[in-house]
């Protein structure tokens, strides 16, 4: 299972680098892959969507880092810590997810919409983040902002890849910690509502 969609993460990088995004079709992949054209659709449901692949990765170790946190522990601090966690495991996508986000700066109107794949992610995480606090989402509006917030901070840091060498782990945390205290003097005074 993992080889196959190994095979084809490899045949898309290879297709789309020799014939272009839009001139791979699902066909080539899958005759690059050595599999039937139905088994593509067992792991992706369209090209685009390998683009995302690390993406989507990412994402259910988000998901499973928070779910490991401790029950206990503050929210927004949870969310946090397990957005640190991910970071560390960015680093070896890196040229994986720089390679995509590159494709889909050069096809933007031919891939899924990058907007598209940030919101579907806030959806999930605030969810996962509002049954861990007991809350409906709908209702209280913490989990889609601490998650919007803490994705922000995460989405600035994975901007600077194709910029910039240093590890992703330590541009969020600078922008966490440099964040901190702004967000600490404008609250002082306020009425704060349970925990953060």
């Amino acid at each position: 299972m993992a080889e196959t969609r190994a095979a084809i993460l490899a045949a898309v990088r290879e297709l789309f680098d020799e014939k272009g995004y839009v001139e791979t079709t699902i066909d080539d992949i899958a005759e690059r892959a050595d599999i039937a054209p139905r088994t593509f659709f067992r792991y992706f449901p369209s090209k685009e969507a390998v683009l995302f692949a690390g993406a989507d990765d990412i994402r259910r170790a988000m998901l499973d880092a928070l779910a490991a946190r401790p029950a206990a522990e503050a929210p927004l601090r949870s969310l946090l810590m397990a957005l640190d966690h991910v970071t560390a495991l960015v680093e070896p996508l890196r040229g994986d997810l720089i390679w995509a986000f590159g494709i889909v700066h050069q096809n933007p109107d031919a891939c899924i919409d990058p907007g598209a794949v940030k919101a579907r992610s806030i959806a999930e995480v605030a969810s996962a983040l509002a049954e861990r606090m007991g809350v409906d989402p709908e209702v209280d509006p913490r989990p889609n902002a601490w998650v919007g917030a803490a994705l922000a901070f995460f989405g600035a840091a994975m901007r600077t890849m194709s910029t910039s060498d240093r590890p992703v782990r330590e541009v969020y945390r600078e922008l966490v910690v440099s964040s901190a205290p702004g967000v600490a003097a404008v609250a002082t005074g306020w009425s704060a509502p349970e925990t953060s």
